[in-house]
């Protein structure tokens, strides 16, 4: 016994993974794992070949994407490729996440809180898949390793690992990408003020491997994108694309509102109402000029376009606060809110505040956008979650037994949080069915 305890206590980063593998198992026993829209059936079906001879160009993601999702089908056609991807690289992340934010914790916390952050990541990534969430996982992740990578001079490989997530985050959604990089872009600038009197070579290194690189890859992988969507007609294919979100995902199809403009333009009501049930594979009646008459109308009172509208900064509001007690990343946010606000120093509560208005205003902006849906906020959460827990661990090195204190009470809080929660979820379920839960089958 004396020895096993030993060998986790020397090995402690594998009894991390050992108990990701075993939520992912559980998980995936327990309840069977689904696409949540319809654009990873299509991404899946394209990559293996369902379409034809280009399965590379799978449109909502980066061309180098569909080259190794492609190379993959290749190889073992028979085999799920795209969900074993998603499965695998969400494993990987959760790990990552897990080892960083228990680097100072004790083996007995450490398996404590690597529990709390598989339960809580267990259904948005292991049970119900989508591209856009997964990118915004593999982007916190990548940020993260590499912040704990340039902070500890890491291996190789955590930089190396670092910059793989880094590129499938932006690859994969450039979007959720571009979502996540306020978070830790935030942080990098209390350092930068902390450092405002150092010399210029003091930030030589980490603007060389934490920006630099990055950068250089990310513009390297875009290039290449864009040179494969320059053909003419994998051109007008993505143009295509396009529209058909202008329309449908951001502006929506009101024909009463418009009736005239579509009666002056000969488009009848029905081929709105196909266009709208995702019904439009007629290439001789749904072609780019047509959507772009769709799109004229929709968008010509600027009604469909981004605006801040300040009657939603109530609705937001609300929605924040009701994610605080219905989602179990919330739930996470507010422990580690109230922990490091509470234990914290004045610099790290200031971060902390900066950290929630960025929270805030990221969801302002998708409702603005009117697009707040659970896949988006759910980056947004994860972003706050682990960006501001991994940072303030530096801003409190020279505190090492409060931030474990503090990391503690985080855990308990969360843990206290899930089983209120799962309390409330069972009595619903109970008042639901009538005072029953398990129903006599043979009654």
């Amino acid at each position: 016994m004396q020895q096993t305890a030993a060998w986790c206590r020397q090995h402690k980063n594998s009894v991390i993974f050992l108990i990701c593998v075993v939520f992912l198992v559980s998980a995936l026993i327990g309840k069977r794992s689904a696409y949540e829209t319809g654009d990873d059936i299509y991404i899946n079906l394209i990559s293996a070949g369902a379409f034809g001879a280009y399965p590379q160009y799978l449109v909502h993601t980066n061309v180098l994407y569909g080259y190794l999702l492609a190379a993959l089908n290749a190889i073992a056609p028979h085999l799920p490729w795209y969900y074993i991807v998603l499965i695998l690289l969400n494993l990987l992340a959760v790990f990552s996440l897990c080892v960083v934010c228990c680097r100072r914790l004790s083996l007995t916390w450490s398996v404590v809180l690597t529990c709390v952050v598989s339960f809580i990541l267990t259904e948005p990534f292991y049970i119900s898949l989508q591209y856009t969430k997964q990118a915004f996982l593999y982007t916190v992740a990548g940020a993260v390793l590499l912040h704990d990578c340039l902070k500890r001079n890491g291996s190789r490989k955590q930089y190396a690992a670092s910059l793989l997530f880094l590129l499938l985050g932006f690859m994969i959604r450039d979007k959720s990408f571009l979502f996540v990089l306020p978070f830790p872009a935030l942080f990098v600038l209390f350092a930068l003020w902390d450092g405002r009197k150092r010399p210029l070579s003091y930030f030589k290194r980490p603007l060389l491997l934490g920006i630099a690189v990055p950068l250089i890859l990310i513009l390297a992988a875009k290039g290449i994108d864009a040179a494969h969507y320059a053909d003419a007609e994998w051109h007008t294919f993505r143009y295509f694309n396009r529209l058909r979100e202008d329309i449908i995902d951001y502006s929506g199809i009101d024909y009463e509102a418009h009736r005239q403009a579509y009666d002056e333009k000969g488009i009848p009501e029905e081929s709105l109402l196909m266009l709208r049930a995702l019904m439009y594979a007629d290439g001789e009646l749904f072609t780019t000029d047509y959507l772009e008459t769709v799109k004229e109308i929709e968008y010509a009172d600027g009604t469909n376009r981004l605006r801040f509208d300040i009657s939603l900064l109530g609705t937001t509001i609300r929605e924040v606060f009701r994610m605080l007690y219905s989602n179990f990343l919330g739930m996470a946010f507010a422990a580690c809110f109230l922990c490091l606000l509470v234990f914290g120093t004045n610099r790290v509560r200031l971060m902390m505040l900066c950290n929630a208005g960025l929270l805030f205003a990221e969801y302002y902006y998708l409702h603005c956008l009117a697009r707040p849906y659970l896949r988006a906020l759910t980056g947004c959460w994860l972003a706050a979650v682990f960006v501001p827990f991994v940072f303030a661990q530096e801003e409190m090195t020279a505190r090492e037994e409060v931030f474990r204190r503090i990391s503690r009470a985080a855990c308990l809080l969360s843990v206290l949080f899930l089983v209120v929660y799962s309390a409330k979820q069972v009595s619903n379920l109970y008042t639901r069915k009538g005072g029953v839960l398990f129903p006599d089958s043979g009654s």
